[in-house]
């Protein structure tokens, strides 16, 4: 979102819009999702030793309907978690709400123009890269999202499947740490994203500072968003080498231990059954399991373990 483009006043309901959503947030934990009013407009904020009454005035109803929504999804998930034998806790206040829901396409938000989106109570706001969404996709809901002092909107499409042609060429993957990603065609892949002299001047001038103060925290949000450009980078450089993979390949294979294989859980595993299996002369055995990945399309895994006859 270009800030840069945005008045005064835009700004201040954007900062709002996030402190109210704390409020709310911790105002429904409070009470328990189950027994909050969407419609209310008045909170019960701690201040140090006493509670005081905020009124809600940018936060709209199905924003607030979005956050009782997601506080109830937090507690069924601890729930099941609970049942599966992890410890857990109870729901903790927030200090900050860095998204905000936005659940309904043409009334939470819409789309006006390539550079132009309306979110309810906000105005009309102007970002960038609008244009990537394809003209037949059918627009979801977003989220509005506050990322170390810049504001951004997530929005999820769904497009009609596109159906690949595939030209049966089959490659063997390696993953390494010298080499990131070794081909069996003996193409290497080797990529190093290092910090930068900014990073590390912000890291010097963060040490100086008093843990907690103001200026702490300034410099504190600059150095997340340094890192926050790095790993940036980083999933650019995989991304465009899932792409490589996915567009000129028809199955990609690679071999894991069978230690990282088997300790996950069932519902992450390629599947139940291998496709093939082969016994080595050093009494090891080799598992081939099928998996249709949702970036790299059919890939292989051979899993190495100890034959049950050595």
């Amino acid at each position: 979102m270009l800030k840069n483009h945005l008045d005064a006043v835009t700004l201040e309901k954007l900062r709002r819009v996030f402190i109210e959503a704390k409020w709310f947030t911790n105002d429904v934990i409070a009470q328990g999702p189950f027994n909050a009013n969407y419609m209310t407009r008045k909170v019960q904020v701690k201040v140090i030793d006493r509670f005081e009454t905020r009124n809600i005035t940018v936060l709209s109803s199905q924003m607030r309907q979005s956050i009782i929504d997601v506080i109830k999804m937090d507690i069924l998930n601890l729930s099941k978690a609970k049942k599966n034998g992890k410890k857990v806790g109870k729901l903790k206040f927030r200090k900050h709400v860095k998204t905000i829901q936005l659940k309904q396409y043409g009334i939470t938000y819409k789309i006006i123009d390539n550079l132009h989106i309306r979110v309810q109570n906000i105005e009309i706001l102007k970002v960038n890269w609008l244009d990537q969404i394809p003209q037949d996709a059918e627009i979801a809901n977003a989220q509005l999202i506050n990322r170390h002092g810049d504001y951004y909107i997530h929005i999820t499409t769904f497009v009609p499947n596109e159906t690949k042609k595939l030209n049966g060429m089959h490659i063997g993957m390696d993953l390494g740490i010298k080499t990131q990603i070794t081909l069996s065609n003996s193409v290497k892949v080797e990529y190093q994203i290092p910090p930068s002299e900014k990073l590390k001047e912000l890291q010097r001038k963060l040490s100086r500072k008093k843990r907690g103060s103001k200026r702490y925290k300034v410099l504190l949000a600059r150095i997340q968003k340094e890192y926050e450009h790095l790993t940036n980078e980083k999933i650019d450089i995989v991304n465009k080498i899932g792409s490589y993979l996915v567009s000129n390949l028809s199955l990609v294979s690679f071999q894991i231990p069978v230690d990282n294989f088997f300790l996950h859980s069932s519902k992450h595993r390629p599947g139940a059954d291998p496709v093939d299996s082969t016994t080595h002369d050093n009494d090891k055995v080799c598992f081939v399991y099928h998996f249709q990945c949702e970036h790299l399309g059919l890939i292989e895994f051979q899993v190495e373990a100890l034959s049950a006859m050595a």
